[in-house]
């Protein structure tokens, strides 16, 4: 739920910076869509089973 987290913050940053509705939703849906991309990248690439419990549960 970290990517919706972020996808939301990025949204009311967009909001607050006067960027319109438009790319303001823009905004936090690319910013939700790099911050899901990352983590799954990231849970597939560390071969530390201790590592990825941790993300796991973040």
């Amino acid at each position: 739920m970290l990517f919706f987290a972020v996808g939301v913050v990025a949204f009311l940053h967009a909001i607050h910076a006067s960027r319109g509705g438009s790319g303001a939703i823009l905004t936090g849906f690319l910013a939700g869509i790099a911050m899901l991309l990352a983590g799954l990248m990231v849970f597939a690439l560390v071969p530390v089973v201790w590592f990825r419990m941790m993300l796991a549960l973040a």
